[in-house]
Formats: structure tokens, sequence, C-alpha cells
């Protein structure tokens, strides 16, 4: 996903940015970009702090998808505008519902039921000694660590799919990243104008 850092518009840093060098204007969206950028990524971690309802349930370690995805956060700037890429699988849902399928080849997806499954594929919990299987006319996975019958667990529901609901909380909201870029630019030109009054003086 990205993100356009954007700003209303200001007759003072209007005036500025029309007068700097295009290398200039870039490095005022690269620092807009920035703070948008440490923003997000601050916003990310602080809702993850609070949604491990799921692994939490099931008695499991958070898999640690979103808090990774905000650590690879990236920004770009060019004489133009600044751009905010968040490389999170289904961050879109801070806009947007999000309807998900299985994937090519597969007949449906698989909902962990167990701590042992939460985060892993059937591949996977397979890797660590265990037997899965589907009971005949049910739409479960079953498991057994080994042979060891004693151990028989439900890992996972079958559906053919699932639609995670939007959730704005996600992410910032456009007004509060337009605030932030809005700022950082405002600071930015600040010390830029007072570093140049003090060569003046000079």
């Amino acid at each position: 996903m990205r993100l356009n850092v954007t700003f209303e518009s200001n007759y003072v840093v209007d005036a500025v940015m029309g007068v700097l060098k295009p290398e200039s204007r870039a490095e005022v969206y690269s620092v807009a970009g920035r703070a948008v950028m440490n923003a997000v990524q601050r916003h990310i971690r602080s809702y993850m702090r609070t949604k491990h309802t799921t692994a939490h349930m099931l008695g499991a370690r958070p898999t640690g998808h979103y808090e990774k995805g905000a650590a690879a956060i990236t920004t770009s700037a060019d004489q133009s505008g600044a751009e905010v890429r968040i490389p999170i699988p289904g961050i879109d849902r801070a806009w947007n519902d999000i309807q998900i399928r299985p994937g090519p080849g597969k007949k449906a997806l698989t909902l962990p039921r167990a701590a042992i499954a939460y985060g892993r594929t059937v591949a996977e919990v397979r890797a660590l000694g265990w037997k899965v299987f589907c009971p005949k006319g049910t739409n479960w996975l079953m498991g057994t660590k080994g042979d060891d019958k004693t151990t028989l667990t439900l890992l996972y529901t079958l559906v053919g799919g699932v639609v995670q609901r939007r959730d704005p909380s996600l992410l910032p909201s456009q007004g509060e990243i337009a605030e932030t870029g809005w700022n950082a630019i405002w600071k930015h030109i600040q010390k830029v104008v007072a570093k140049a009054r003090k060569g003046t003086l000079r």
C-alpha cells in the first residue's frame, strides 16, 4: 500500500516552495515523508499491542505480522512530493473491507483452532511432527502428534473465504497524515530561514 503525503496549501509554504530549486524541494518533501513514515510506524505498533485477540484466545504467540511490516515501511521523495510505502498484506483494510479467498489450486482457507496451528500452514505443522487429516464429512483438519493418539487436536476449520471488515484505526486518518506532513515541512522551513538569517548577520 502507498500513501501520498499531502497537506493543505499555505501561502507562506507555497511562496517558499515556489522559489526553491528542484533538489531543495525534494529535500523538503523528504522531511515530510520521513515524519509521516515514523508516525505510521508508531501508530501500527501501538494498534497491535491491543489486537492479538485470536493468539491470546488460542494460547499462541503472536506472529508479529504487523510489527514486522511496520519495520519494513519505507519512504521516498522527489521535487513533486513524497510517498510512504507500507508492505503489509491486508493493510488496505484501513480503507475497505477485504475479502480473502483460497489461492490457486486450493479449495479452502484454513482458520487456526489450536496454538500449534496459529501462524503456521498445514505443511509447517506437519514438519513439526504432526499427522494432519480431515475426518470424512467434516470441514475440520484434525491432528495427532506422531503416533500419540492422546494428542488428537482440532487444528483448523476449513472455509471457502472470509471477509475482514474495514478498520480505520489500523492507520492514522488522512487528516492526521496531512497534519504530520504539514508540521514537518513548516518546522523545516523555519529552521532553514533561521539558519539563513544567522548567516546574513555574520
